[in-house]
């Protein structure tokens, strides 16, 4: 009886990593792709406004070194 039980808490731990592998893998693509089409888009909007992406990238640096000189 113990045996049995065990056997079947195996089979159901692999059936659970094996769905859970097959998760992950369908995860990373989708997360892959929606990460490569922002970057894209990032990249068309930089070559489309390069005055506006200067601004704001010297923004950003001014207020994280604001951030950081302060003790």
């Amino acid at each position: 009886m113990a045996s049995a039980t065990s056997e079947k808490l195996a089979d159901d731990l692999r059936r659970v990593a094996s769905d859970a592998e097959t998760l992950w893998r369908e995860t990373r693509h989708v997360a892959g792709d929606r990460a490569r089409l922002v970057a894209e888009d990032a990249n068309n909007y930089m070559h489309r406004h390069p005055w506006s992406s200067a601004a704001m990238a010297a923004g950003a640096g001014i207020l994280i070194g604001m951030l950081l000189g302060r003790r």
